[in-house]
């Protein structure tokens, strides 16, 4: 006989680089299950199938880990049956001490989310629109080509005070530098193209909101 879904589902993920370690609330006085993912596009597939299978409506709780568990909030937020809350990582931290629990294990973080989502008030999180996710994703990326051409200078000034230093290694590190500098230009223009964009439909969103104020 098949079993029936039940009407709320409660799970809680600890985000990392490679896995994900879910912790699903079980039939009242029963403990939590406790599994894993990887954090892939595939697991992501493979976490939403195990939980919308179990019930008609999930809640799904998660700290905010930046880009490890942007995608994973992206993919379920996206399904209507699904509610995600993204945490403060010091709202979980602060609560698990509050609780005693000190051990910092990814299986006591997923439990201890689950925790948190199950006692406190829900917050359901609305992601960013697509131009602000693309402007952080360029700025992010800014960040690391600049901090590659930090790297890369200091390489080259290096290899210039040691005169037996070979010359192909300097020539190399200035291409590099070269290149880094033209991709650095083409980013910052982009990154600037959509931050007017946002500022505009900012703009355009306030404008719209003064003028429904005026109307009532």
């Amino acid at each position: 006989m098949k079993q029936a879904k039940s009407s709320l589902l409660c799970a809680a993920v600890d985000v990392s680089a490679q896995e994900l370690v879910v912790a699903v609330a079980s039939e009242p006085g029963g403990p939590p299950l406790v599994q894993s993912h990887v954090n892939t596009a595939s697991g992501h597939r493979a976490l939403l199938r195990q939980l919308t299978a179990k019930a008609e409506h999930v809640r799904v709780a998660m700290e905010s880990t930046g880009v490890y568990g942007l995608s994973l909030a992206l993919r379920l937020q996206a399904d209507p049956r699904v509610e995600v809350m993204v945490i403060n990582p010091r709202a979980v931290k602060d609560f698990l001490r509050a609780g005693m629990k000190r051990a910092k294990t990814d299986k006591v973080d997923a439990l201890g989310i689950l925790d948190y989502l199950r006692r406190m008030p829900f917050a359901a999180w609305t992601p960013p629109a697509s131009d602000v996710l693309a402007l952080q994703a360029i700025t992010r990326r800014l960040t690391q080509l600049k901090g590659e051409a930090t790297r890369e200078q200091n390489r080259l000034h290096a290899i210039e005070q040691v005169p037996s230093m070979t010359k192909v290694i300097g020539r190399d590190l200035r291409l590099n530098l070269a290149h880094l500098q033209c991709t650095l230009s083409w980013a910052f223009g982009v990154s600037d193209q959509r931050a007017g964009h946002c500022a505009q439909k900012r703009a355009a969103s306030v404008k719209r909101t003064a003028c429904a104020a005026q109307r009532t």
